[in-house]
């Protein structure tokens, strides 16, 4: 925790303006972590149907271990609006590592959960990790019956919100209308970019204790 501390220390005084950009598309700014997909671009089919999304309105999203804090946060906010998406006649799925899966945790969620088996999914879609690569990427799709994708959102911070942009996004397909940009950046860059130097030592110590919980749970 000391070494992270006072790598958080030295990297505030790397951290660029706040009046950096905010990421409005996938390509928007460098400290944003980027995703191999982009909105309009098809989602790969042979992903789709390992998920059983093929050819449906769906929502894929992948978070890093059952039971962890953010990631059951995560897990209740999609639970909580599943009946909004299917009104949408959109499925609804969790991907996380074979490693992490928890059968009790499935059990208490009515949307599918997934194993990615060895993280073939994940790095099918070049989904990149946080935290120098400790903390497995947390990013959802949304992906339309024509199997391109409408929004792309990785936000490693905010895990709720995740469920709030996912329904937004689906209901603007649903209506045929294109998706606009969120600011969906949610990489250790971005984090020193916005935020003090207090706030970013705070998030890291909160990412160790997770690792650690993570590392444990092994």
């Amino acid at each position: 925790l000391l070494a992270l501390a006072i790598m958080a220390s030295s990297a505030s005084a790397f951290a660029p303006s706040k009046s950096l950009p905010t990421c409005h598309s996938r390509r928007a700014c460098a400290v944003c972590s980027p995703s191999m997909l982009s909105p309009g671009e098809p989602f790969p089919a042979d992903v789709a149907t390992k998920l059983g999304v093929k050819g449906k309105s769906a929502v894929v999203y992948f978070y890093g271990s059952d039971g962890s804090p953010s990631c059951t946060k995560e897990a209740d906010a999609f639970a909580t609006a599943l009946p909004e998406f299917r009104k949408l006649n959109v499925d609804v799925v969790g991907v996380r590592s074979d490693k992490t899966a928890q059968a009790d945790f499935e059990q208490r969620y009515t949307q599918r959960l997934v194993k990615d088996t060895n993280d073939e999914m994940r790095q099918a879609l070049a989904i990149k990790a946080d935290l120098f690569g400790a903390l497995p990427g947390r990013e959802t799709y949304v992906i339309g019956k024509d199997g391109k994708v409408g929004l792309v959102f990785n936000n490693q911070l905010a895990a709720e919100q995740h469920a709030t942009e996912a329904l937004r996004a689906a209901r603007e397909l649903s209506a045929g209308r294109s998706v606009e940009a969120t600011a969906g950046g949610g990489g250790l860059g971005q984090l020193i970019a916005e935020n003090s130097a207090t706030l970013v030592l705070a998030q890291i110590v909160y990412f160790s204790a997770v690792l650690a919980w993570l590392l444990a749970t092994r």
